[in-house]
């Protein structure tokens, strides 16, 4: 799988949570989604290490509803933004730009008005141990596609961690770090910058 179709992947896994609940723990899956539906923005430091074992990092943007920016450091040359029904990814050395609906991604359950846990989504582990909450899920008319394990802190109650198991059985783990909600963002950060002010990443 390519970097492209390996970051798409990431973001539909990104859409995933849970319909019922799995276990005992004190944090229940209405606490975990009232922590998403009261998320108005986001930002975070990421690193991402690949199943290969190459490591990336970059910046995650979060406005609730409709927008996010997946944006990656130098040398790598990828940029992904959403904005309203459209998910764009655009790779910087090609200057090409491919566009596709963002709720064929399912990336848009973030960022919906209201998140809901719905049943097309099935919960494979939901347990907390050691301040760390772990939530386990899978598309339930399409397991075979992967799953997706969400890590969060429990107290305070947070993201932290992604590990985004693709249908081959590859795993893509990333952190998050430096968290700051609440930060108004410009309406520029969603919308993709004309070519000819991107340049090509410096080695």
């Amino acid at each position: 799988m390519n970097f492209r179709r390996r970051f798409l992947a990431l973001l539909a896994m990104l859409a995933l949570a849970a319909p019922a609940h799995a276990g005992k723990p004190s944090t229940s899956l209405e606490t975990v989604e009232s922590y998403l539906n009261n998320l108005t923005t986001l930002v975070a430091d990421f690193v991402q290490v690949s199943p290969s074992g190459a490591l990336a990092s970059g910046k995650f943007f979060l406005s609730r509803p409709a927008k996010l920016r997946w944006q990656y450091d130098p040398p790598t040359p990828i940029l992904i933004v959403a904005s309203g029904n459209l998910l764009s990814y655009y790779d910087i050395e090609l200057q090409q730009t491919s566009n596709i609906p963002l709720g064929a991604t399912l990336a848009d359950f973030l960022v919906r008005p209201k998140i809901r846990f719905a049943d097309d989504i099935k919960v494979l582990e939901f347990n907390e141990e050691a301040n760390a909450i772990r939530l386990v899920v899978t598309q339930s008319e399409k397991p075979d596609e992967g799953k997706l394990a969400l890590i969060f802190e429990a107290r305070p109650l947070q993201i932290r961690k992604l590990e985004i198991v693709d249908s081959t059985g590859k795993t893509t783990f990333v952190s998050f770090n430096n968290l700051r909600y609440g930060d108004k963002l410009p309406d520029s950060l969603f919308v993709l910058p004309m070519k000819e002010k991107f340049g090509r990443p410096q080695p």
